[in-house]
């Protein structure tokens, strides 16, 4: 940030002057006031008081910012049938979880292999959504693939 120097006759460089009055307005909040004579307590102005700061008496507090954590992640299953085409397990995954033919094709040889296959990891609300959305269209067309969702360790 420039500033210009607000010096007459250009004495001191802009940068020093700048650097003085932070200096300066530092010094004036950080010094102590003291309360009623002998009492010995520090005290603040409320003008000087930042809103996320508590005073008690003469100790200030800062509050905590929350910390925030990742959301848990589920893991989105489907489950082997004797019924279900292979091509309709590609279809179901090239569309609702927007996998490549190669991708495809290789989740639905290890669901038809091991018994079921991991199709993504999503938050809850997400997985929800696919669990729903993959149980309703394949029971619309007629095949009885199902889709579960377990929470990732």
């Amino acid at each position: 940030m420039k500033y210009s120097s607000c010096c007459v006759g250009g004495t001191h460089s802009t940068n020093e002057t700048v650097a003085g009055n932070l200096h300066q307005e530092a010094l004036r909040y950080f010094q102590p006031r003291t309360g009623p004579a002998g009492t010995g307590k520090y005290v603040t102005l409320m003008s000087e008081q930042r809103p996320h700061e508590r005073y008690n008496e003469d100790l200030a507090l800062l509050e905590a910012r929350p910390r925030l954590k990742r959301p848990p992640l589920y893991k989105v299953l489907l489950l082997n049938d004797d019924y279900t085409p292979m091509e309709f397990v590609v279809h179901i995954l090239e569309i609702f979880f927007a996998l490549d033919r190669q991708n495809a094709t290789r989740i639905m040889l290890e669901v038809h292999t091991r018994g079921m296959g991991v199709c993504g990891v999503f938050t809850r609300d997400i997985a929800q959504t696919k669990v729903v959305q993959v149980n309703h269209y394949s029971k619309e067309h007629e095949h009885p693939l199902k889709c579960t969702m377990e929470k990732d360790t």
